[in-house]
C-alpha cells in the first residue's frame, strides 16, 4: 500500500516529523472544523453521493468522453463554453488520471514526495485519516484520489499557492454550511456543482466517490475520508494562484 507513515512513504527523516506532527496532533483542525459536525455532514453527503449525484452530472459525461476520447476527438462547442471558466480542464483531468493510473509503486511514491514538497497539508489531510480509524486501504483510495488532483494541476500549467491549514478549515466551514441546509438539499446540490469552479474536479472525485461507496465494506470512519476528498477539491477551487 502507498499511505503508509511518513518514512515508509520514503519521506525524507527531517520532514517526517513534521508530517507526523501534523498528523497525531492536528487531526482535527487540518481536515475538519470545530464548528461542523462531520459525522451529520458526511452522513448527508453519502445520501447525496449514493443518490446518484453522478447520474445527473453533465460534467461527468464530458469528463468520461474526454478520458475515453479516440484520436481525432474533440469537445463540442457547449463543453468548450464550460470549460472557459475552470482553471483544469476536462483534458488536464483525464491526463491526470491516465497518468497516475500507469505509474508504478515508485513513480506514485516520488508523486507524493513531491506532493509533500508543494502542498504538505493537503497530503497531511491525508495523513491524518489513520488518526480518524481509517484504514490503510482506505488512505490509500484518497491518496489516489489527491495524487490524481495534484497531477491534474500540474496538466494545467498553472502553479497554485500552498493550501494553508487555515484554509482547509475555511473551506470546510464554506462546503459544511451547504450539506447541513435540512430543506432543498437535491436543489442545493444542483446550485453548488454549477457554481463550482472546478467542474472537472467535481466529476472526477464524485465518480470515484459513488464507485468507491459500491464496493467497500462500510464503515463509521469512511465519513471522514468522503469529506476529506471533497476538501481536496474545494481547496484547490478556491486557492489562488502563485503571482496573483
Amino acid at each position: 500500500m502507498l499511505a503508509r507513515p511518513a518514512r515508509q512513504c520514503n519521506v525524507a527523516g527531517g520532514q517526517e516529523d513534521e508530517v507526523i506532527e501534523v498528523s497525531a496532533g492536528q487531526a482535527q483542525s487540518a481536515a475538519f472544523t470545530k464548528e461542523a459536525d462531520p459525522g451529520a455532514v458526511a452522513q448527508r453527503l453519502a445520501a447525496l453521493v449514493a443518490g446518484g449525484f453522478t447520474a445527473r452530472n453533465e460534467y461527468l459525461e464530458i469528463w468520461w468522453l474526454c478520458a475515453h476520447r479516440k484520436p481525432g476527438f474533440s469537445l463540442g462547442r457547449r463543453a468548450q463554453r464550460r470549460s472557459v471558466m475552470t482553471r483544469i480542464s476536462p483534458q488536464d483531468m483525464a491526463r491526470a488520471v491516465g497518468a497516475v493510473r500507469a505509474m508504478d509503486f515508485g513513480e506514485k511514491e516520488a508523486l507524493a514526495d513531491e506532493v509533500f514538497r508543494v502542498q504538505p497539508h493537503m497530503l497531511a489531510s491525508v495523513v491524518a485519516q489513520k488518526e480518524l480509524g481509517v484504514s490503510l486501504e482506505k488512505i490509500d483510495f484518497l491518496l489516489e484520489i489527491l495524487l490524481v488532483c495534484f497531477q491534474a494541476m500540474k496538466e494545467s500549467g498553472l502553479t497554485w499557492v500552498t493550501v494553508t491549514e487555515d484554509e482547509q478549515e475555511r473551506q470546510m466551514q464554506r462546503y459544511a454550511a451547504i450539506v447541513e441546509s435540512s430543506s432543498c438539499r437535491d436543489e442545493l446540490l444542483h446550485q453548488y456543482i454549477d457554481s463550482h469552479p472546478e467542474k472537472w474536479l467535481v466529476a472526477y472525485v464524485s465518480s470515484e466517490l459513488t464507485s468507491w461507496l459500491k464496493r467497500i465494506a462500510p464503515e463509521e470512519s469512511d465519513k471522514y475520508v468522503m469529506l476529506a476528498a471533497w476538501n481536496l477539491v474545494n481547496c484547490i477551487a478556491f486557492a489562488e494562484l502563485a503571482g496573483n
